[in-house]
């Protein structure tokens, strides 16, 4: 087992890429949906460098079966690259059903190799021994119904592709929002953008192996290649700690392109966001009214003692500062009092029942989710206009 600098820089991708994995796809709240698929573009990067480093120290050797088990993963960057700046730009909360056409060329790639990856412990011994023996012929072997050029060549199409629609939807997109409303998350377009050049040198470096490779028939044009994509790794994950609020989520600060005013952050469990810190299109706003109304009407997460407005996020898959413009906006509430309104109804749906003698206010405000009395009482006041016994009063003598 041979180290070295090289194997270095893949021993740090790799563990790196995992620490932001788990970050990525557990750890973000408010944007789940767009942090997995980043979370599964890093995580294909640290299988290729763990890959790398089996190779580099030899240790392929000893573990002939992870020889190439990371092939059939080469489309895969590209598309989650491409999805995931998709869903940030245009706050998607799930896949579309053509979106999984997209892992086809993963799946038949797949498929093509299945031979390669069921083959004997000692054959694979022997091909191992054959690829560190003469590394530029084994280019060619690939293991594969294809010759070894293809694979890559199919790649560096899909990533021309994948990038170009990536850069197009940003550019659509910051066009569209100066345009409407003047406002746009300057940082998260500079992140993209960035994300972006990136990925366009690693996609240079592709297109450099595949135009020479076959010509000079060098393993060390690949071997670039392969450090390549793990310095890429290793930068994006220093840019991801260095923006907390990409990697675990953290709610953004919106700049004015106009006066460029940033607008300050308010308690997040409060919900009280500025309204006009956040323009949403009136078409997802309705279609956010209507999955916050559904899911606290069938699921009642509000009976739940100290719900939260990330408790709503995790349940709706709507990003919080989201639900906290749209509950400004359209319930002209915070959040809190939003949860208590729901809670006083559920309230005085009970009183209204006629078994609810048999439980004191006390009782009933607990089962709404109020933590104490005291609180409930305020609460019902609000809404109401009345103590909680006054309320019940009015009740027994219209009843009479």
């Amino acid at each position: 087992m041979q180290f070295s600098f090289i194997s270095f820089i893949f021993i740090i991708a790799t563990f790196l890429g995992i620490l932001i994995f788990f970050a990525l796809f557990f750890k973000n709240a408010t944007q789940k949906h767009s942090s997995r698929l980043l979370a599964s573009y890093i995580l294909v990067f640290s299988l290729f460098a763990a890959h790398n480093f089996l190779v580099v120290t030899g240790l392929l050797t000893q573990l002939p079966y992870a020889f190439r088990c990371t092939k059939a993963l080469h489309y895969l960057p590209s598309v989650f690259l491409y999805l995931y700046v998709r869903a940030t730009v245009k706050h998607e909360q799930s896949l579309q059903k053509k979106d999984y056409l997209l892992f086809l060329p993963t799946v038949l790639h797949f498929a093509e190799l299945l031979p390669f990856y069921f083959t004997d412990k000692v054959t694979k011994k022997q091909q191992v021994a054959m690829f560190f023996k003469d590394m530029n012929s084994s280019l060619k072997n690939y293991g594969g119904f294809f010759s070894g050029y293809v694979h890559p060549i199919l790649v560096f199409i899909l990533s021309a592709a994948c990038i170009l629609y990536s850069y197009q939807l940003i550019a659509r997109t910051k066009k569209s929002l100066i345009n409407k409303n003047g406002t746009i998350d300057i940082l998260m377009y500079k992140w993209l953008n960035l994300f972006l050049s990136f990925n366009v040198l690693l996609f240079c470096t592709l297109g450099f192996h595949i135009c020479t490779a076959k010509f000079l028939n060098n393993y060390n044009v690949f071997l670039t290649n392969l450090i390549e994509t793990s310095c890429l790794l290793i930068a994006i994950g220093i840019t991801l700690f260095f923006h907390p609020n990409i990697l675990y989520g953290i709610p953004l600060t919106y700049n004015t392109i106009q006066n460029t005013e940033s607008v300050e952050q308010k308690d997040e469990t409060a919900g009280k966001l500025d309204s006009k810190s956040l323009v949403i299109a009136t078409e997802k706003k309705e279609q956010y009214l209507k999955i916050i109304e559904l899911k606290m009407n069938e699921l009642k997460p509000f009976l739940q003692e100290g719900f939260s407005l990330k408790d709503l996020s995790d349940i709706t898959n709507i990003p919080y500062t989201y639900l906290s413009t749209i509950i400004n906006q359209e319930y002209n509430l915070n959040f809190n009092e939003l949860v208590n309104k729901y809670r006083i109804d559920y309230v005085k749906a009970i009183l209204e029942m006629p078994e609810s003698n048999l439980y004191t206010l006390e009782a009933i405000s607990k089962k709404a989710g109020f933590s104490s009395r005291a609180t409930f009482s305020r609460a019902f006041s609000k809404f109401e206009g009345c103590s909680p016994k006054d309320y019940l009063k009015k009740s027994h003598s219209k009843d009479a």
